[in-house]
């Protein structure tokens, strides 16, 4: 069983081959994701299109880097893993 707590901070990195990436926690820690954990892009996932799921990663490559995001960490026996990932508005963009 898992035990899941709410977080926010800043894509680290991303590789768009892999599709994963790190986010730095406001708390320090860093936490891995997955391109479909993103919300914004989980409906492409359910699809199963493959080839739009690759499309996506190479069109986003460093876009992420630096991203605000408010995220669901999820403690597995595997470590922690971002899930239900949400982009936050930075004051630019209000």
């Amino acid at each position: 069983m898992s035990e899941a707590n709410w977080s926010s901070g800043k894509i680290k990195s991303f590789n768009p081959e892999r599709k994963t990436g790190t986010i730095v926690s406001y708390d320090g820690g860093e936490i891995l994701f997955h391109l479909t954990d993103i919300e914004e892009y989980r409906d492409i996932a359910k699809g199963g299109d493959v080839e739009a799921i690759d499309e996506v990663a190479q069109t986003l490559g460093s876009e992420l880097q630096g991203k605000m995001v408010f995220f669901q960490v999820e403690n597995t026996n595997l470590g922690s893993q971002a899930r239900h990932i949400s982009f936050l508005a930075t004051k630019s963009q209000l």
